[in-house]
Formats: structure tokens, sequence, C-alpha cells
């Protein structure tokens, strides 16, 4: 699923609803993936066909085993 939202919206709104619906608590049981999208206005459906590079984020770090 491919979505633009206001940032913050992940911290506020998206993880305290995965935190309630399974009763647990992000970055101790689970982590959160993000892949911002930095789109252009006019040329949105290029970039997104074309992009450049990728930059991805995470929520919970974790020691290696």
């Amino acid at each position: 699923m491919k979505s633009t939202v206001v940032p913050g919206t992940t911290d506020t709104v998206v993880l305290p609803l995965l935190e309630q619906a399974s009763g647990k608590r992000a970055g101790e049981h689970f982590g959160v993936g993000m892949n911002p999208e930095f789109l252009s206005e006019g040329v949105a459906i290029a970039d997104f066909m074309s992009p450049t590079g990728s930059f991805l984020a995470g929520s919970m770090r974790r020691r290696s085993r």
C-alpha cells in the first residue's frame, strides 16, 4: 500500500492504533518500517515511476544475535 500522509502520522496515529490492536508495545515487541516519499509537485507520477533512490526508516533498535 502506498499513501502520502502528514509528517508525524506514524507516531501519533498509526503506532497507537497498532499497539492498541495488538496489545503490544512498538519498539519493544515489534518494529515499524517506513518508506517516505519525496515527490515534486507537477512531476509526482514521473518521480514515482522512476525514483532516483530509496530511503528506508525504522522504529526499533535491536542487538544482533
